[in-house]
Order: C-alpha cells, then sequence, then structure tokens
C-alpha cells in the first residue's frame, strides 16, 4: 500500500513540478499527509566537494593564508584539485558528484525523470530533493537516519 501512495507521491511532485511549484512545499505537503519525518539539511561549501574535472586551474596563494617569506611567494602557484566557487563547470562537476554518492550501493536513489532535482528509493522509501547546496529528505525515521548519516560522510552538513 505504502508502495503504491510513494509512487502515486512521486508523479504527483514530479508533474506540478513542472508548472513551477516549489519542489521544497510538496514535500512539506508530503510529509504532512502521509505523517513522515522531514530533515532539512545545508551542504556547506557544496562545490569544493566535487573534483575539477575538465582544466587545470592554478591560482595564487592568498597573502594572509600562508606565512612565506614575500620574496619567494611570488613563484608560488596552487593546483586546484577541487571545485571552485564561480566557475562556470562548477555547478555540474557538484550536481555529478551529489549524483554519483546517492544513486550509488548504499542509497540507491533514483533521479526524477520530470524533475531532475528530486530522487526518491524504494529500497528507504524515502524522497530527496536537492537544490544546489539546500537539501531535504522525507521517510520513516530509520530512513532519514540513514541518509544523513551517509551524506554526513561524504559532505559537511549543517
Amino acid at each position: 500500500m505504502f508502495h503504491q501512495r510513494f509512487h502515486q507521491a512521486i508523479v504527483a511532485i514530479a508533474g506540478l513540478a513542472a508548472f513551477g511549484i516549489v519542489l521544497e512545499a510538496l514535500l512539506e505537503i508530503y510529509a504532512a499527509k502521509f505523517d513522515l519525518p522531514m530533515v532539512i539539511f545545508d551542504v556547506c561549501t557544496a562545490f569544493p566537494h566535487a573534483e575539477e574535472k575538465r582544466d587545470d586551474v592554478f591560482c595564487h596563494p592568498p597573502r594572509d593564508w600562508i606565512n612565506i617569506d614575500p620574496a619567494t611567494r611570488t613563484g608560488t602557484m596552487w593546483h586546484m584539485r577541487k571545485m571552485l566557487y564561480g566557475r562556470r563547470p562548477g555547478a555540474a562537476n557538484w550536481r555529478g558528484f551529489f549524483d554519483e554518492a546517492v544513486a550509488g550501493p548504499t542509497l540507491k536513489f533514483k533521479r526524477g525523470e520530470a524533475e531532475p532535482s528530486i530522487f526518491y528509493s524504494r529500497s528507504l522509501q524515502a524522497l530527496l530533493s536537492i537544490h544546489v547546496d539546500d537539501g531535504r529528505c522525507v521517510a520513516k525515521l530509520p530512513s532519514l537516519k540513514v541518509v544523513t548519516t551517509f551524506l554526513a560522510g561524504k559532505v559537511l552538513l549543517k
């Protein structure tokens, strides 16, 4: 019974999202209707979690960050291995990192077809919404603990 209602809710949310209704509000309605708890989280420094995949990016260290002799500092460059905010591919690399993490063998979330920022897991009976670095997850309490523990091991949450 729950699986059928769960699937119907996913279809309804995806269909309504196409008309511009805010996903976060829909998840809150879903949680209230089925009396499920919801976790709201924010990923601290989301983009630096993602690998820099496209280009070799080099930058000078900040002046106040490293205490080095100014005479030798002029030739010092950092090779960036993680994505920086403001880089054009940053959002896509972060999205790929997050998608791989939640779709992996532990959580088994599937990305919504009509709305790519919503994920669902039949095994956990959970809905997950992510907008850049703000997320919400609706599920029964044991599933919420699995999701939040897993995500906290992958990214810094607040």
